[in-house]
């Protein structure tokens, strides 16, 4: 069978979510240690992909569970988990840049709070039913452009470092 477009749209949004959540995740790891917190992270994750496979048997078939209590209740509480994980090993990763690269301070603290934002862009519709967010409409793109001029300070940082690393190893 196949997917409605609305249907389609949501499964490949997910699906985006999903992946940038192990990209981050992964990236963090990369800049740390290993710790017990990454497989808890991994677990979430794997959670939400099952429930992301779920909507995609429900919605190319006419068995639709996916509108009972229980799963949305279990939805709920995974994308809200998957977006504390997701985000914190953004915070994260970036604090770990910023440590251990001599980024500029400012830019890990611009990516905390954007990323603190966007943990609350994304649990207030999942919690709340109507969404009043008029003001922010407004703020948003400010503070994702200020976040944007931190990821690019960082990522010019470390070009830098990189090209003057193999600089002097070639």
């Amino acid at each position: 069978m196949v997917l409605p477009l609305h249907g389609a749209i949501g499964v490949m949004s997910s699906l985006a979510f999903l992946i940038s959540a192990v990209c981050a995740l992964r990236l963090a790891e990369m800049m740390s240690r290993p710790h017990a917190a990454f497989l808890i992270g991994y677990g979430v994750l794997g959670v939400y992909a099952l429930l992301v496979l779920a909507e995609i048997v429900a919605s190319a078939s006419v068995w639709n569970f996916t509108t009972s209590a229980p799963y949305v209740t279990v939805s709920r509480a995974t994308i809200i988990a998957v977006a504390l994980v997701k985000y914190g090993a953004i915070i994260g990763a970036a604090v770990l840049i910023t440590m251990q690269r001599g980024v500029e301070s400012w830019a890990a603290a611009v990516i905390g709070l954007v990323s603190a934002y966007m943990i609350y862009s994304t649990i207030w519709p999942v919690q709340v039913a109507a969404y009043a967010g008029a003001v922010m409409f407004w703020v948003q793109p400010v503070i994702l452009l200020i976040g944007a001029a931190a990821v690019w300070l960082m990522g010019s940082v470390l070009h830098a470092q990189a090209r003057h690393e193999s600089y002097v190893r070639g």
